[in-house]
């Protein structure tokens, strides 16, 4: 895939490490990111980095979430 605006991802763990990294990448080439974590304070510092890093607001959304509740997973994926 060369062309990635417009599209979306999902990453668990994304507001810290590799999966912000992963996101920082996805959202300047165009794609709309929806970072996981379970860690409000660190999404919210994620939004503020991705931001800087040249994502636009509109295209990030996080969502606060514990991987190991299957109900909160089933519901950031709708």
């Amino acid at each position: 895939m060369k062309d990635f605006s417009g599209k979306i991802c999902f990453i668990t763990g994304g507001a810290s490490g590799a999966g912000l990294g992963q996101a920082k990448v996805f959202g300047r080439e165009g794609m709309r990111v929806a970072i996981a974590d379970i860690r409000q304070d660190a999404l919210d510092n994620a939004v503020g980095e991705l931001t800087a890093f040249g994502v636009k607001r509109e295209d990030i959304l996080a969502i606060r979430l514990d991987l190991t509740n299957r109900e909160e997973y089933a519901a950031a994926a709708d």
